[in-house]
């Protein structure tokens, strides 16, 4: 069974398996803060991804696909198979 699901951010955690929907690269979470965008007093919550290909970066977690987490196993969500 293959679970392909999309989160906001509020569910990522480290060490959750992501991908990029912009780049369609795979990556680890390794560190999550919040981050000021711009001037305006709004803040997203960023997460530090190592990518497959070895490079780090910082992305907003609500661009990115979660695809292997323990918080896809909670009772919260539904799977058929």
């Amino acid at each position: 069974m293959y679970l392909h699901a999309i989160f906001t951010g509020a569910k990522m955690k480290i060490g959750d398996v992501v991908r990029s929907p912009n780049t369609g690269n795979n990556g680890i979470i390794c560190r999550m803060r919040m981050h000021y965008p711009d001037s305006s007093d709004i803040m997203i919550r960023i997460a530090e991804i190592v990518w497959s290909t070895g490079q780090k970066s910082w992305s907003p977690v609500d661009e990115l696909q979660i695809l292997s987490s323990d918080s896809l196993n909670s009772n919260n969500l539904r799977t058929d198979s």
